[in-house]
């Protein structure tokens, strides 16, 4: 529902008239009535509903005593005072629900938000252990490389040493003969 638009000072301005009205003791119960009725039609109109309501049942109470429970006036003034009342609850229902909802988006939103972190995780710890598998085989490689290097480097000085040996020996032989 859309409220109009009345200055704030109109409605502070109309609850103070009443509140004055209600001091003094003097006022005819039908000018209170009256005041009450303007007053709450402006809060309601407004939107504040539970101001209005306890002004539509400060009516109802005078008008009970002024005409009787059964009276059409004091029917109609404590009808409104249930409208108005139920007009709340449904606000504030209506509030708690859009909290509710809210919370509710909130926990998905961290829930997603701390799933996303977990799979980030796991893919960062796997990239991780992939990259720690590497290495290693990397190391084992070299270290094979190394082990292959120093065994053929091993096998060239044995075969130059042979040969060196073999030399020396016919280097022997001719000066022996």
């Amino acid at each position: 529902k859309q409220y109009k638009f009345v200055p704030k000072n109109k409605v502070d301005r109309a609850v103070e008239i009443v509140k004055e009205l209600e001091q003094n003791q003097k006022c005819d119960p039908r000018t209170l009535i009256k005041m009450l009725h303007q007053a709450a039609n402006t809060l309601c109109s407004v939107g504040r509903f539970k101001q209005a309501s306890s002004m539509y049942n400060k009516i109802t109470a005078i008008n009970c005593q002024l005409y009787g429970m059964g009276h059409p006036r004091t029917i109609c003034s404590n009808t409104r005072e249930v409208v108005t009342y139920n007009k709340q609850v449904d606000i504030n229902n209506k509030m708690r629900a859009y909290l509710a909802a809210n919370k509710l988006k909130l926990a998905e939103e961290k829930q997603k938000a701390k799933e996303a972190k977990e799979k980030e995780d796991k893919k960062k710890e796997k990239k991780d252990k992939k990259n720690k598998k590497e290495k290693k085989e990397k190391k084992e490689e070299e270290k094979k490389e190394k082990k292959e290097r120093k065994e053929r480097k091993e096998k060239k000085e044995k075969k130059e040493k042979k040969e060196k040996k073999e030399k020396k020996e016919e280097k022997q032989k001719e000066e022996n003969k």
